[in-house]
């Protein structure tokens, strides 16, 4: 290739598009024909000079002393830029060419739905927040009622600001429900002898005999925090009250929607299939 004069890459080209895959992405980055085409891009926009310093002018004599090197420095997934002043390490399990449902980008995935893009949560980040929510919610944690539910709003609200842009309602349906489940497990615990637990749940509108039958139970925390026993006693209506925040709720109160687009309600981890919210 010729720009008034050779450029610094002058080797035949092997790859092609039907080699994205089989070669993977570092070699196809570092094929001739990429590496002239991003050169000539680079002169034509007479882009600025980057973290690296290197001013346009500047580029192509040191490409063409210092080509091997560059190459093989990428390859090897280190990248050593002007004596070693910039040094970047190229993380080759993050860089491939795959489906787009392979993808991970700062915790997003992506799917496509009517011929257009859209993004989801990728699972791994959903085991992590329900991991987070496990440690906040833990009957060990010997906290307050005031601190845990404090501790929980800034990491939930925090979470659904980074990842409003995601289709997630129905995932998020889902989390809320075993996270209030957690909830109704610590409360239960609090409650400790079967004097307070009868007296609770004669407050809550359950009558005696019913209330002494669980005030007795010798069922585990989590499985009394399961039953209708309490999922109708401490109802998520007066968990709000009390002042825990949901992922759900608030997700639909931060979700932008671009002009004649609608939130969707999927049925996996941000899956094309769902109903459309109004």
């Amino acid at each position: 290739m010729w720009e008034g004069r050779p450029t610094w890459v002058s080797q035949k080209n092997n790859l092609t598009n039907n080699h994205l895959v089989e070669y993977g992405l570092l070699e196809f980055i570092v094929s001739p024909t990429n590496l002239n085409a991003a050169y000539l891009l680079v002169k034509r926009n007479n882009g600025a000079g980057g973290v690296d310093k290197m001013e346009v002018e500047s580029l192509q004599d040191y490409l063409i002393t210092h080509k091997e090197e560059l190459v093989a420095s990428i390859q090897r997934g280190k990248y050593c830029f002007i004596k070693g002043q910039l040094f970047l390490r190229v993380n080759k399990e993050e860089s491939k060419v795959c489906h787009i449902r392979e993808v991970k980008f700062l915790g997003y995935s992506f799917y496509e739905h009517k011929g257009e893009g859209r993004l989801r949560i990728h699972p791994k980040r959903v085991e992590k927040m329900k991991a987070k929510i496990k440690k906040l919610t833990s009957r060990s944690k010997g906290w307050g009622n005031t601190r845990r539910k404090e501790a929980l709003r800034q990491y939930i609200t925090g979470w659904v600001q980074y990842f409003k842009l995601a289709d997630m309602n129905n995932l998020l349906l889902r989390v809320d429900a075993w996270y209030r489940r957690r909830i109704r497990m610590v409360i239960w615990k609090q409650w400790k002898r079967i004097k307070t637990k009868l007296t609770n749940l004669i407050k809550l509108g359950v009558k005696k005999s019913k209330a002494w039958e669980w005030a007795n139970t010798r069922k585990s925390y989590w499985r009394v925090a399961g039953s209708y026993i309490l999922s109708t006693t401490i109802t998520n209506d007066r968990l709000r009250k009390a002042g825990y925040v949901f992922l759900s709720d608030y997700y639909r109160k931060v979700r932008i929607v671009n002009e004649g687009t609608a939130v969707y309600e999927n049925r996996t981890y941000g899956g094309v299939r769902g109903r459309k919210i109004k």
